[in-house]
């Protein structure tokens, strides 16, 4: 094609050279991301519902569904790349504290006093409500939910709160046990508490996010102001507080309020026509941020009951003392005189004397519990109730116990396992994890041993004559023994006659017993070794063998050795020499080794680290591969053995290993 006349340098070089993602075609609109985004908020819109009305607007030149979700996809990676969630509207309100607190000035004192900054943010708008708490208990905790709800003018579904300890009693991340007080005022507004994990800050991400924008937008602006009450500071929160909601958010284009009036304000559940209180008396029991008994000496203040009912003031009859017991009650009145010499008398919950047994009742009911008085709140579960070990199965797969968790789990669902003792059940959880333990070792130890096939030394067939395999030696063999005392052993037998498959049986063997095995043929490791001198690795597999309790050397000898692998082999004997064991199968007799290696002085070298502290078995017979050929019958290992004169003697037992 010629070029036009009127094109320049620039144009020919732009056309003929056009850049690698360069869009080539007509462009087509995009659509607007940001509102895709928000409208993805709503219930029940999906990606396909949005494009059908992109496409109404531009039917002819949009984007196709593909394409369309491909865009949207990469603008979302921009947004939030860790852990990006997708907030429904009007479904979560995420609260948190904030690190950095605000301080106001005692008038009397001229003190500083820090206080605390309380953050709620709605997630599909991230509209942000912050005020001051005198502190993280319980009361400034309820009460910041409540002007909370109130101010979004709506509850939402679910509370998602960070693990403080005025919401959540007992984190976990299946069943947290959620504080009584913060549970009933949930339900009052009709939703739910579901805390954030426990250390995971990404779970709640959005109110970290705002924690920091309060941080900047509120503390930062009054970091110059001096307040003198906690109203006067909340007031100045306050005062900000809209501006914070009305600025523009630079990658979605719109405002905190904005979005809340579209997405979450439509969707908040009304709130009830009555306002969340919280009584003094229900501060007690299992409130576990609650300091102390609430109004403890007066009867109007007294904890709640286990029915969660404040409890009331007793009646007494007209003209009767509140102090003396009525009549027929069974109880000794109380001593006025002493009453009155010591009435604030502060006693060390150590130092009380027990009561004894009431009169009038039987003995064996003096150390019931007396179902007038509020007992407390067991500690541990009673004897025969039901246990939740949840969290004790995950804690124990936490710390990488599994067959210590699945041992436990089978007794909690076993009765048989009721009648032993603390101690033999503990035995059976232990001995269940070191089994397992001790089977992935074995398993990664076989594994690393490299063997092609399933050889043990049980199989032998010791019925074939012919062979005269000594079995005491093999049984001697078979304990391990030689490889304790880095001792070698020699396979020397024609083609087929079983030494690569008695060769692995004694690797296998010595990989139950506790030591490191790998089985490789004489070809493959020169030619590992020979890779290794290229790419720098030559020392790193030295090592590696070097720490192999039993090396496997499988077919040595089929061919004369090069110069190369004459060293390589000396330089890998000589780093186990007397301090690990090799095993050798060759069909070359020992005595012929030195013309296959070439090199006298190397020949002598290896000859001497291999030869003289091992023990050589010889095997004998036709091949088992033209045997089994033929039909007939034959075993798979057999052959005469002879030892070296220093090691007649039947070798000790292995060497355990820990």
């Amino acid at each position: 094609m010629a070029a036009p006349a009127r094109w320049d340098d620039a144009q020919l070089e732009a056309r003929l050279f056009q850049r690698v993602g360069d869009v080539v075609g007509v462009p087509r609109p995009r659509p607007d991301m940001a509102w895709v985004h928000q409208e993805l908020k709503r219930p029940g819109v999906t990606l396909q519902r949005l494009h059908l009305e992109y496409l109404e607007h531009h039917p002819a030149d949009g984007y196709r569904f593909s394409q369309f979700c491909r865009h949207y996809h990469d603008w979302a990676r921009t947004l939030a790349p860790p852990m990006r969630q997708v907030h429904r509207a009007g479904e979560k309100a995420f609260v948190d504290f904030s690190g950095q607190r605000p301080a106001i000035i005692d008038r009397t004192t001229g003190e500083l006093v820090r206080v605390e900054l309380f953050v709620g943010v709605l997630g599909a708008s991230s509209y942000v409500d912050a005020e001051a708490c005198p502190a993280q208990d319980l009361p400034a905790w309820i009460t910041a939910h409540v002007r909370m709800v109130e101010f979004f003018g709506g509850a939402p579904a679910l509370f998602v709160p960070d693990n403080l300890k005025s919401g959540i009693t007992q984190p976990c991340r299946y069943e947290p046990v959620i504080n009584r007080t913060y549970l009933e005022f949930a339900e009052h507004y009709g939703a739910a508490v579901v805390p954030a994990r426990a250390g995971h800050p990404r779970d709640k991400a959005v109110v970290e996010a705002s924690v920091l924008v309060a941080q900047r937008w509120i503390l930062a602006v009054l970091r110059h102001r001096q307040f003198f009450t906690l109203a006067e500071l909340n007031a100045a929160i306050w005062d900000l507080r809209p501006g914070l909601n009305a600025r523009r958010m630079r990658r979605l284009g719109v405002s905190r309020r904005t979005l809340f009036e579209q997405l979450d304000r439509p969707l908040l559940r009304p709130l009830p026509t009555t306002r969340y209180e919280v009584a003094a008396g229900r501060l007690g029991g299992d409130d576990g941020a609650s300091h102390g008994r609430a109004g403890h000496g007066h009867p109007r203040h007294q904890a709640a009951s286990r029915a969660r009912l404040p409890r009331l003031p007793r009646a007494h009859a007209p003209g009767q003392d509140p102090r003396r017991r009525p009549p027929g009650s069974g109880r000794r009145p109380r001593p006025l005189a002493r009453r009155r010499q010591l009435p604030h008398r502060a006693e060390h919950p150590g130092q009380r004397a027990r009561p004894g047994p009431a009169r009038g009742r039987p003995r064996a009911l003096a150390g019931a519990p007396d179902p007038s008085q509020h007992p407390r709140q067991c500690l541990l579960h009673p004897r025969g109730a039901a246990m939740l070990a949840h969290a004790t199965i995950d804690t124990l797969s936490a710390l990488r116990l599994p067959a210590l968790a699945e041992a436990f789990q089978r007794q909690l669902g076993a009765p048989e396992f009721a009648d032993l003792s603390f101690e033999d059940r503990v035995g059976l959880l232990v001995d269940a994890e070191w089994t397992h333990r001790e089977q992935r070792k074995l398993q990664r130890r076989l594994r690393q041993a490299n063997l092609r096939r399933q050889a043990v030394l049980e199989d032998i067939d010791w019925q074939s004559p012919r062979r005269g395999l000594d079995k005491a030696l093999v049984q001697s063999l078979a304990t391990c023994a030689w490889i304790a005392q880095h001792r070698n052993l020699l396979l020397i037998g024609p083609t087929g006659i079983g030494k690569s498959w008695l060769g692995e049986a004694f690797a296998e063997r010595a990989c139950r017993a506790g030591y490191a095995a790998y089985c490789v043929r004489a070809s493959r490791l020169f030619h590992e070794l020979h890779v290794a001198r290229g790419d720098g690795s030559y020392l790193r597999i030295l090592a590696r063998l070097a720490k192999t309790d039993l090396l496997v050397i499988d077919d040595w000898g089929l061919a004369a050795l090069t110069g190369p692998e004459r060293y390589d082999l000396l330089e890998v004997l000589e780093d186990r020499a007397e301090r690990a064991s090799t095993l050798i199968t060759s069909q070359v007799p020992v005595k012929a080794w030195h013309e296959l290696i070439a090199e006298p002085t190397i020949a002598d070298s290896i000859c001497d680290r291999l030869v003289h502290t091992a023990y050589v078995i010889e095997l004998q017979g036709p091949s088992l591969r033209e045997t089994r050929a033929k039909g007939q019958p034959a075993s798979r290992d057999g052959g005469a053995a002879t030892l070296p004169a220093e090691s007649a003697a039947t070798p000790s037992g292995p060497r355990k290993r820990p």
